[in-house]
């Protein structure tokens, strides 16, 4: 390898639509590694590792070319992740692996009653390059332990790019906790990786056989991992990198030492809308993020939503008024055909991302209720997405609204459940959906 490199694990749409689209811009190559199957890294090398971005403006669609990658593995292919973690080239890791792939507790430790993440730990242990880890923390650890075999002097960053607030601190937290079953190994780490934590934007639906169409019809080339996206994109980073990086500022990108805020900004007023409108939304049998918006009652538990959370963000009230315009009008992007039902999915984890941190007592528990029940009811009418709980999550919801509810709350945390006032005013919310 030669040049400046980032790798990056976990290379689905929101990756492609933004991670990447921000490098294409620096100079900078991506060597990209796909997160579970080898679906996409087929996709991708079919025309060498270039793809489109179709955005969808409210009048008009542009599609664009990316030729950003390098290189496009599946995520099993050990000995490439291996030798890209370790070369000296690489000065960035970048991870989009969704809020559940990095095997966290409610309280943000690794979970080590998860199997796969037990399986990864005694891996580690005892034959650390032997096979490929199963989990997102485990295959970095594998990365980093590379590197300081083969290039000990050169320092990485290590950078979260998912909807978690401090994701750089929960990557750090997961692959400590990973290494820490793997003696004297977890201290290189520590002196010479830097973990970024970022908060990324940019709304990025799944593509239809007629957005692919779409981008044949502006392009004349048959792209199968063309990506849709709409116009905004936001990324903003913690400026505390340990080695070089990209100027991504050049393409828009704000490097600052106050990521926290705006973290906490888009989870509650567009992480925390979307989770509100994609439950309510099912239960109305409404498809689209901006059909759900149409609708004034959904409109107005939005506004009940943003009216309860505001206190809580630390930016003057026209920054927020503005940046709630803002979101609206990329909500009511009718182009954008954001199904409720790709937002719902997974939704527990979102939730206890998302929504149980706001359970202290203030008025914005008003509004978690209402979350709390609508996710319940859409499991009790049978509308819910895929889910990795699903089975126990249908158990769980049937019977009376009480008991349903403090059986659902137990599988979010177990706390919740020994919460009576909680579990009380979510079954009584329950019994009106």
């Amino acid at each position: 390898m030669t040049d400046r490199y980032v790798v990056h694990l976990g290379l689905g749409a929101f990756a492609r639509s933004h991670t990447a689209w921000y490098t294409r811009h620096t100079g900078w190559r991506m060597i990209g590694f796909t997160g579970r199957g080898p679906g996409v890294a087929r996709l991708l090398s079919r025309h060498g590792g270039a793809y489109h971005v179709l955005t969808r403006h409210p009048d008009h669609d542009a599609a664009e070319r990316v030729e950003v990658l390098a290189g496009v593995h599946v995520g099993a292919d050990l000995a490439a992740w291996l030798e890209a973690c370790a070369s000296p080239s690489t000065h960035v890791v970048t991870v989009t692996v969704t809020e559940k792939g990095y095997r966290l507790t409610p309280s943000g430790s690794l979970d080590l009653d998860d199997a796969d993440v037990r399986a990864d730990v005694e891996l580690l242990r005892t034959a650390p390059f032997g096979a490929p880890a199963r989990t997102a923390p485990g295959r970095l650890a594998q990365g980093l332990l590379a590197r300081a075999d083969r290039a000990p002097d050169a320092p990485v960053a290590v950078v979260g790019c998912d909807n978690l607030r401090g994701n750089g601190r929960l990557a750090e937290r997961a692959v400590l906790g990973m290494l820490e079953a793997v003696p004297g190994r977890s201290e290189w780490v520590r002196g010479n990786v830097g973990f970024v934590s970022s908060m990324v934007d940019r709304i990025t639906p799944a593509a239809t056989p007629e957005d692919l169409a779409q981008v044949r019809a502006l392009t004349g080339v048959d792209d199968p991992a063309a990506v849709v996206a709409e116009p905004f994109a936001e990324w903003v980073l913690d400026d505390a990198f340990p080695a070089q990086r990209p100027r991504w500022e050049v393409a828009g990108a704000v490097l600052t030492s106050q990521v926290a805020g705006h973290e906490l900004r888009k989870l509650l007023v567009l992480n925390g809308a979307h989770t509100l409108l994609a439950h309510t939304g099912l239960l109305k049998d409404v498809r689209t993020v901006a059909g759900a918006i149409a609708r004034p009652e959904l409109l107005e538990l939005l506004t009940a939503w943003w009216q309860a959370v505001r206190p809580l963000l630390p930016f003057p009230a026209p920054e927020v008024d503005a940046y709630e315009r803002a979101v609206l009008e990329r909500f009511r992007n009718a182009r954008i055909e954001h199904r409720l039902t790709q937002i719902a999915t997974d939704a527990a984890e979102k939730l206890r991302v998302r929504v149980l941190p706001l359970l202290n007592g203030n008025a914005v528990e008003q509004v978690v209720v209402e979350q709390l029940a609508a996710w319940i009811a859409c499991w009790r009418a049978g509308v819910a997405p895929d889910d990795p709980l699903g089975p126990r999550l249908a158990r769980a919801a049937r019977g009376v609204p009480q008991e349903a509810a403090a059986r659902m709350l137990a599988l979010l945390d177990p706390a919740l459940a020994d919460d009576h006032d909680l579990r009380t005013r979510v079954g009584d919310r329950l019994r009106d959906f």
